[in-house]
């Protein structure tokens, strides 16, 4: 048999051995980035969405009940805060990656995560610049949006654009039944969303999630679970903030931190 016909013959035996096992792996690799993927676009249009209305009923606040006198308490030019920067910076975001320029808007994005870490030492705690807000729980509901929304690249713009303008409405909505002249600093989360209220709604979700991984659809369950990073953390903020015993709230606050630090470990593939 000559060498030729010997190569000719290991050849498919070799593609054979190889094939399962990469198939697998490409297999895994592909749901792992379908599910990076999806939460990005849930994370990048409740930002977005979110951000739009904190900043109208919040930053700006023309409805509120005295703004004047809130004005010349805590002011941003016009506006009471910088939450419009941050509410521009998540625009701008969806904007350029609209356009097919998710690298840019990943920069846009960090540039919003940034101003979250920085806007705590500007106001009346740090070096009172003149404002007072956007408050730390906002701040760090905003950043960690940032942070799954950068793990990945969302693939439909639709679901962006709706995602987005449904997120809007029904913030507006919640604005609208709280009160506007009542959406001072801090009243999403101390008002509609409180901690308990925030746990129901998440144990809604998961219960959501494990009826997808029942009916086999492990990804969108896995989408849902990694979209409620930056509702978790919320959570386990507030029930530090609330409770006498330092341990009694640790899982679920170190919950919340691995979860956005094991996707941001994970490689992302690249597009």
């Amino acid at each position: 048999m000559t060498e030729t016909t010997q190569g000719r013959l290991i050849d498919p035996v070799e593609s054979t051995l190889v094939s399962p096992g990469s198939g697998v792996v490409e297999g895994l690799l592909a749901r792992t980035t379908s599910v990076r993927d999806g939460a990005a676009t849930v994370a990048l249009a409740t930002g977005t969405g979110w951000s739009l209305v904190h900043a109208v009923t919040t930053s700006w606040g023309p409805f509120l009940r005295e703004r004047a006198l809130q004005h010349e308490l805590s002011h941003f030019g016009p506006f009471l805060d910088p939450g419009v920067v941050l509410a521009l910076l998540w625009v701008a975001a969806v904007a350029v990656g609209l356009a097919g320029r998710w690298g840019i808007a990943r920069g846009w994005l960090a540039a919003s995560l940034l101003l979250c870490l920085v806007l705590p030492v500007t106001g009346r705690d740090g070096f009172d610049l003149g404002w007072d807000g956007p408050t730390s729980t906002t701040l760090g509901f905003v950043g960690a949006c940032a942070i799954v929304a950068m793990v990945g690249t969302p693939r439909s713009p639709r679901l962006v654009v709706g995602g987005t303008v449904t997120v809007a409405v029904l913030t507006a909505a919640v604005a609208v039944a709280h009160g506007l002249g009542q959406t001072a600093r801090g009243w999403f989360w101390s008002g509609p969303l409180q901690a308990a209220t925030l746990l129901l709604l998440m144990l809604a979700a998961l219960l959501a999630a494990a009826v997808l991984a029942r009916r086999r659809r492990a990804t969108a369950a896995a989408v849902v679970i990694v979209s409620l990073v930056p509702w978790a953390a919320v959570y386990a903020v507030d029930v530090l903030a609330a409770s006498q015993d330092p341990a009694s709230p640790l899982p679920t606050a170190l919950l919340a931190a691995a979860l956005p630090l094991a996707a941001l470990l994970t490689p992302r593939p690249a597009p």
